[in-house]
């Protein structure tokens, strides 16, 4: 295992890091209120140079002012939503700063030329976590500017650059600082060159020894140029024998595995493309297995290198395809070297003053940080090449607002329902609709659908899904990956593949009612119920079944799951929830199962259908429509009902223990009847524990009085009001779901979200950053995947393992530890000194009644190697 900047590997900073997880959302409001305005928006003309992301999610970002005459520098903090935070000190805003680093404390680096007091420049300085000088960090006199910084593990710092002198001893190009920043007198490399020394990247391995390129022509006496490895100790490493043949290397980026990816130029010989990419073995070998077609037409292009935690590599800066027209500024490659074509951000483009992309930040919620001098992301920017600050989906698709509207020219009542992610972050819409366009166009401008669309993540119509006109409204979709989507309809169950096309391979059935809700369990199988009585196959034979049925992976009836004559619900079913363990929460309109009057409103049922008599719910004095579970195994309920037991008033919304007895820790305070003035039609639940209501409500009563708050709301884990929200929608809201990045996605009747047109369809921005960890134990006996932030919480994860990282086998369901907010799964033997591929995945509810199923994934590239943790530092940039 090697490590650049963003890998750490040290038990105790991981074990830092989980302790920051657990605390960072701590706090009694939100930062900044909600806005259906939701793309990511920098509002400054500062020039990227540089940029670290902190393990809250916040962006520290240095560069120039393009207006500013003489040229000043200037560091800023940016909230995880691009908003600038105020509370950031600049203490260098004088500066011109080259290269941030983030230490393992939270202390930021800053390289470049460094004002530090009133009479010198210092080249490099250390600040605190919100950016005021830290006085205990003294660094020597630097002839020369400092390009590159890194931090090691034990906190002493790597510095590359220009200069030839450090506190007046010779170190040309590279230095090593003791924590406190004075000079690592151990570390004396000899590196000379036949012009100026140019550093162009470090990175650094685990076992302490750094990778350095640019122009140079000498290391230790030996005629070495381009890329190079020292010691520990700054002798040469003799062992590395790079076989390129380069005049400089420009970036480099190493693997979990040690091996070592290079853009570097070529040379001068006109039958050569200047630019070109490899990747190295260990020692410097030519890696064979590693081949990619892009390379650049002129010097220092393919400059920016990042390593994304499932092992696929960004390139950036004038990127050339063979086959392909012009060139392109940001491309992914596969981990063979090979382009990744399902990465669309091809439309990033420079105007006539642009230069260049830096280097991209990676998110842990996987989205993309961009920043640079160039000019527009698709379309969006000026022809000026201006620079532009930019976040990308997953997928490459651009962080926008979501402006996508439906329309029903058939009908008065046009509106959504369904509404579910998969786990490349595309979105199910289902409903009651026939066209699907822009707010403020015309539905005749849009497309035509009926019922049914997919999005891509940023919210605009994803043309490669062409569904098959079906008329019934769709009330329920489930993810089934790698598979298809199941629906559930007014009178339908089916599923399409990734294309919408009906899959023959999955049984249809009929039903005389609709199928509100949809939940897959460990083993495959798919419940579903909603208000049919009866469901027919499509040879049109007719089998009795009481709201309530189970499905194999591929439609076919499970008869061992039977409710027929009096058994089941006695009304609809309106949502379902599945615990861990396997049990089953029913909740709906019936006031009997199986006959019995006590269980009404919600039951739980054992795995093979039988009542649970565990379970013992208060008496409830009408239907619950949505439930979902916590991780604690606390369940939250919401619905029409106004009394939670005879004598007890708890409206529309509550939470159970989870042997069904009432929470009385929920909502309490002064007044004697919390909780909302109409109904709530459905839940989500963030990592951090916040609960999301939405419904038909206009008020809710909470603590020592009561607040408007119009269809949508969110509270704090105790029930508290967080009143950082800001006014919901104009109509009902029947839909929520949150995305892998916390914003919340509603669907509804309704034509305006907070005062801004959106026409039943919209989503709110997240006011606190998605923070997650996937992580292997180093005997590769245990993994675990910790949440934390606005993302979604999974009601159940399981984990899957890849030698290729294409085709994965199942490790095991995994145990959720509420104390450490992770799910777990131990026993494994994965195999020492190899690449794995790991992949977690869970499933959330979402949509009307929590009928939808939306699916959670993280993938990471892992090599083992018995010693140490070895994780990938997804909250850093690689």
């Amino acid at each position: 295992m090697t490590m650049t900047k963003g890998y750490d590997t040290s038990r105790a900073y991981l074990l830092q890091i989980a302790a920051f997880l657990a605390i960072v959302t701590v706090g009694s409001e939100s930062l900044f209120a909600l806005s259906p305005n939701d793309e990511f928006y920098v509002d400054t003309d500062l020039n990227y140079d540089a940029a670290i992301l902190q393990p809250d999610g916040k962006i520290v970002i240095a560069g120039t002012f393009q207006a500013t005459v003489p040229i000043v520098s200037k560091i800023i903090r940016l909230h995880h939503n691009g908003k600038l935070d105020e509370d950031f000190a600049e203490p260098l805003s004088n500066s011109q700063i080259n290269d941030l680093a983030l230490q393992p404390d939270g202390k930021i680096m800053v390289a470049g030329n460094i004002f530090a007091d009133s009479t010198s420049w210092r080249h490099i300085n250390r600040l605190t976590a919100d950016g005021h000088r830290d006085a205990s960090f003294t660094p020597p006199p630097i002839n020369n500017r400092v390009t590159h910084v890194i931090v090691q593990p034990d906190g002493n710092i790597f510095i590359g650059g220009r200069f030839t002198e450090v506190g007046g001893e010779a170190r040309p190009g590279l230095a090593r600082l003791n924590s406190d920043g004075t000079l690592d007198q151990d570390f004396a490399p000899e590196i000379s060159s036949d012009s100026n020394i140019w550093l162009s990247t470090l990175s650094l391995q685990s076992d302490g020894k750094i990778i350095f390129g640019g122009q140079f022509s000498e290391v230790s006496g030996e005629t070495i140029s381009g890329i190079a490895r020292l010691h520990t100790n700054g002798e040469l490493d003799q062992s590395f024998v790079a076989e390129i043949d380069t005049y400089e290397a420009y970036a480099t980026i190493i693997q979990p595995d040690g091996k070592i990816v290079v853009s570097y130029f070529v040379g001068l010989d006109p039958n050569e493309t200047e630019s070109s990419i490899a990747r190295l073995n260990s020692d410097g070998s030519l890696d064979q297995a590693f081949s990619s077609p892009i390379y650049g037409t002129f010097s220092r292009t393919l400059s920016t290198l990042a390593l994304q935690p499932d092992g696929k590599i960004l390139v950036g800066d004038s990127v050339t395809i063979p086959g392909i027209d012009g060139r392109s500024h940001l491309v992914r490659l596969h981990t063979d070297g090979s382009i990744d074509n399902q990465f669309f951000p091809t439309q990033v483009q420079f105007g006539v003053h642009s230069r260049s992309i830096r280097d991209p930040l990676i998110q842990p919620d996987g989205k993309i940080f961009l920043g640079g001098v160039y000019s527009k992301v698709n379309g969006h920017g000026s022809e000026s090449g201006s620079n532009i600050f930019a976040r990308l989906y997953p997928d490459g698709t651009p962080d926008w607002t979501l402006l996508t509207a439906v329309t029903d020219v058939q009908s008065s009542l046009p509106r959504v329902n369904a509404i579910a992610s998969d786990q490349g972050n595309k979105i199910y819409m289902g409903g009651n609709f026939d066209w699907v366009h822009q707010v403020g166009e015309p539905h005749w401008h849009g497309e035509q659908l009926r019922n049914l669309a997919r999005l891509s993540p940023n919210g605009e119509l994803d043309d490669s899904f062409t569904p098959e006109s079906n008329p019934s409204v769709v009330f329920s979709s489930a993810v089934q990956p790698d598979i298809g989507t199941i629906l559930g309809r007014q009178n339908a169950i089916s599923r399409l593949t990734d294309e919408g096309i009906n899959d023959p391979g999955f049984a249809d059935w009929g039903t005389n009612g609709a199928v509100r809700a949809l939940v897959l369990q460990a083993d495959g199988k798919i419940l579903t119920a909603g208000a049919f009585t009866e469901i027919s196959s499509p040879n049109d034979q007719a089998f009795p079944r009481n709201r309530l049925i189970r499905l194999d992976n591929n439609g076919n009836l499970d008869n061992s799951f039977l409710f027929t004559g009096p058994n089941g619900p006695n009304d609809s079913v309106f949502s379902m929830a599945l615990q861990p363990d396997g049990k089953i929460l029913v909740a709906g309109a019936f006031t009997a199962f199986n006959g019995n009057s006590n269980h009404s409103y919600i039951v739980r049922l054992n795995p093979d259908g039988a009542v649970d008599t565990g379970f013992n719910p208060p008496a409830l004095n009408n239907g619950v429509y949505a439930l979902t579970i916590q991780g604690d195994g606390k369940i939250v309920i919401g619905g029409a009902f106004t009394t939670i037991d005879t004598f007890t008033s708890q409206r529309r919304i509550a939470r159970l223990n989870p042997n069904g007895s009432i929470d009385t820790s929920f909502m309490s305070g002064l007044v004697t009847n919390p909780g909302m003035n109409a109904t709530v039609r459905a839940l989500a639940l963030q990592a951090d524990g916040k609960i999301w209501a939405a419904g038909d409500f206009t008020s809710i009563t909470v603590g020592v009085g009561t607040e408007t708050t119009t269809r949508i709301v969110r509270l704090h884990p105790s029930g508290a009001l967080d009143k950082a929200f800001p006014e919901g929608a104009n109509g009902r809201v029947n839909a929520l779901a949150l995305q892998t990045d916390g914003k919340l996605l509603v669907g509804g009747e309704f034509s305006a979200l907070a005062n801004e047109p959106r026409s039943r369809i919209g989503r709110f921005s997240s006011s606190e950053a998605t923070l997650q960890k996937l992580s292997v134990d180093e005997s590769g006996t245990s993994v675990s995947w910790i949440f934390n932030g606005s993302g979604p919480q999974p009601h159940r994860a399981y984990f899957e393992k890849s030698d290729d990282g294409q085709i994965f086998t199942s490790l095991g369901d995994g145990i959720y530890n509420p104390t450490e907010n992770q799910w777990e799964l131990s026993g494994l033997n994965l195999s020492l000194g190899e690449n794995h591929w790991i992949r977690a995945r869970g499933y959330f509810s979402t949509g009307i009644y929590n009928g939808s199923q939306s699916l959670i994934e993280s993938v990471r590239l892992f090599y083992l190697n018995g010693e140490q943790d070895v994780v990938f530092a997804d909250r850093f940039e690689p």
